[in-house]
């Protein structure tokens, strides 16, 4: 130490040798965190705010107490508003001035500090951070991922100081777009990006495990099914998603209205209904009994689960504003892994956490609920569920979510491992200012008014629209207002101030809502008394959505729309591939029945059904099993094989017993 510090009048080492003491400073600058700004900190140290009398800091036992006023709130009214209350920070237009550096006394400790070579040391600041970081104590520096994640109620339960001060931020951009890491050409097909989003290898598992199911269970009538095959089945399930019919077995039906050629044409309904029966992903052989303490609740599609995430993830790039927010997938059978969400529109369902980004809604990681364990319930799920998803997300990436997660603990670990957040907040959430939660007229706004509190890097708001919207954020600074538009009653538009960080959070939310979008549009699969079956048929739409979107981007010119990509998917999976051996032939008895012909075509116009030669084959009116008649001629309209006489005749002129 310099012979200045051994001479100074505040201070002497005999005195206080905290100042002498590094490792004594840095406690001290810890506690003086919690009621300074670390802005605050950086100026008084480098100088530039002035120390004359305002506020004082007295030593007393070695600790640091810090005796400040309380912060009176600032009000900004444009000329010809009423002054509001001092107790009330109400922002209705930016303004030129800024807010004015406040006039600290701290003594001449800080003058020590600065003299110090060695405690200026402490100062380490870091790139890509919003403020210098002071070198805090381990369970208040950032926490790596391989160490274990802090608890909800250690970052929820932090001392935090409310204040309108807020000073210069160094926020990102936030500019940053999906990018596809594979390059593609103009020759690749559909079918390229979906085997990139759903490798061969699982479709080889789906055949392999299928087959070993049907064997074990002794499926009556069973065959092996190959991967062209079970590919084929897969591409029958998305062109049913194309031509939506309510009863399955109508795709295969001999009206022509329903009668699907493409699809009865790869296997015949029997054979369809048998792969459905069968249908596993996972080894029934090594699958744990629901009775056993570790049995997993989606041990029939955890396979899947983990490679779709991991293709989804390294296919593309993160983009840097991605949204967190629930997927419902619509089930109402029996399962504990159902809930039940009445404000929905999936009311009753499986819930999967996804992380989607927010401009494309491409899907990079997501997770089920599977209920809770026993009858406890999670300190905080929606804690638990950001930092899950959020654990390959990269720095400077902002994410976005609804009031279901947003907590102060929540945003506060975020920012430690240097990712920025915003979301909804709801009024009741424990740690927020008693200024923006407390209802009475000094904060009662009027449309177009807000007020904020800021405590770093935590920033709290409150905006009047038709009614109060809170938000929490620590990506943008809540002075920055902008211009918006807002639809009123009569159909005109009215100008209004709002806070950018409120605009922003409705411009970022939208991601999972897209995926959603592009997922009710051709919704895949059908009702299964397998409770697993609609999550996987979930999977296989994120599969080709994430292709879909991955199409999209590289192509910039000629693009298919959504529905031609499906078809063409389609198509290239099934790949011309049939199981039919020949066409099945109908059978009836002579009492009438079903003639695969409808009677408006059947017996109308009948002079114009003329006969003609064909081939050989079972008269559609008067062949049965136990008695079969063939014969060479056919009617030229309805494209069925008659005798001669009498069945021509009696064909066109009796209605079927069905439309008696």
């Amino acid at each position: 130490m310099s012979s200045e510090d051994d001479e100074s009048d505040h201070l002497s080492e005999d005195e206080h040798p905290l100042v002498d003491d590094v490792s004594h400073t840095n406690t001290m600058l810890d506690q003086i965190q919690k009621s300074f700004s670390q802005e605050d900190l950086i100026a008084i140290l480098s100088g530039e705010i002035n120390t004359d009398a305002a506020e004082t800091v007295q030593y007393a036992d070695e600790q640091v107490l810090v005796n400040r006023p309380e912060c009176t709130p600032h009000a900004y009214i444009p000329d010809g508003v009423p002054v509001a209350s001092a107790s009330t920070q109400i922002v209705i237009q930016p303004l030129d001035e800024q807010f004015s550096t406040r006039s600290l006394d701290v003594g001449t400790v800080f003058q020590q500090i600065q003299m110090n070579n060695e405690a200026m040391d402490i100062i380490d600041t870091q790139p890509n951070l919003q403020e210098p970081v002071l070198n805090m104590s381990p369970e208040r520096r950032n926490f790596p991922s391989n160490t274990p994640r802090p608890s909800y109620s250690e970052m929820q339960n932090r001392e935090r100081l409310w204040t309108t001060f807020v000073g210069d931020l160094n926020i990102p951009s936030f500019d940053k777009p999906l990018q596809v890491r594979k390059i593609y050409t103009n020759r690749s097909t559909p079918k390229d990006y979906f085997l990139d989003m759903f490798p061969e290898s699982m479709i080889n598992l789906i055949v392999e495990n299928t087959n070993i199911y049907a064997n074990e269970k002794r499926s009556h009538g069973w065959q092996d099914v190959t991967k062209e095959e079970i590919s084929a089945y897969l591409g029958m399930m998305i062109l049913m998603s194309i031509n939506p019919i309510s009863d399955s077995q109508l795709y295969w039906s001999t009206d022509v209205f329903y009668k699907n050629p493409i699809i009865s044409g790869v296997m015949t309904l029997r054979r369809f209904k048998k792969i459905t029966e069968n249908f596993h992903i996972s080894d029934i052989r090594t699958e744990l009994p629901k009775t056993s303490p570790n049995y997993d609740k989606l041990c029939k599609i955890q396979p899947l689960i983990q490679k779709l995430n991991q293709t989804f993830a390294e296919a593309c790039t993160s983009s840097q504003t991605q949204s967190i927010d629930e997927s419902m997938i619509k089930f109402k059978g029996k399962s504990t892994m159902k809930q039940y969400m009445p404000k929905k529109p999936i009311k009753r369902g499986y819930k999967c956490w996804a992380r989607c980004d927010s401009k494309s809604g491409y899907l990079f990681q997501f997770q089920f609920y599977t209920g809770k364990v026993g009858n406890t319930s999670e300190e905080n799920l929606g804690y638990r569920v950001v930092l899950d998803l959020a654990d390959d997300v990269p720095e400077n990436t902002l994410l976005v979510f609804d009031n279901f997660f947003t907590s102060l603990g929540l945003m506060t670990a975020l920012f430690e491992k240097k990712i920025f957040s915003i979301g909804t907040v709801r009024i009741n959430r424990k740690g927020l200012p008693e200024l923006i939660t407390k209802k009475s007229r000094e904060t009662t706004l009027k449309p177009g008014e807000f007020i904020y509190q800021y405590s770093a890097p935590l920033s709290v708001l409150k905006w009047r629209d038709t009614k109060d919207v809170f938000v929490c954020t620590t990506a943008f600074n809540p002075k920055d207002i902008i211009e918006i538009k807002r639809t009123q009653k009569d159909g005109s538009k009215k100008n209004m101030f709002c806070p950018l960080a409120i605009k922003k959070y409705t411009e970022f939310m939208g991601g999972v809502d897209l995926f959603d979008h592009y997922r009710s549009s051709y919704p895949v699969g059908r009702k299964s008394r397998k409770n697993w079956h609609r999550i996987f048929w979930f999977l296989l739409e994120a599969a080709i959505i994430n292709s879909y979107i991955v199409y999209m981007t590289t192509h910039s010119i000629r693009r298919n729309t959504h529905k031609e990509f499906r078809l063409r998917l389609a198509r290239a999976l099934i790949d011309n591939f049939s199981s039919r051996k020949k066409q099945a032939a109908v059978f009836k008895t002579k009492k009438g029945g079903c003639y695969g012909v409808p009677d408006e075509t059947r017996l109308s116009n009948v002079g114009l059904h003329m006969p003609r030669i064909s081939k050989y084959r079972r008269c559609r009116f008067c062949s049965t099993r136990a008695k079969e008649q063939r014969t060479k001629y056919s009617c030229s309209i309805c494209l069925v094989s008659l005798c001669a006489a009498p069945c021509f005749e009696n064909y066109h002129s009796t209605p079927a017993l069905s439309n008696m």
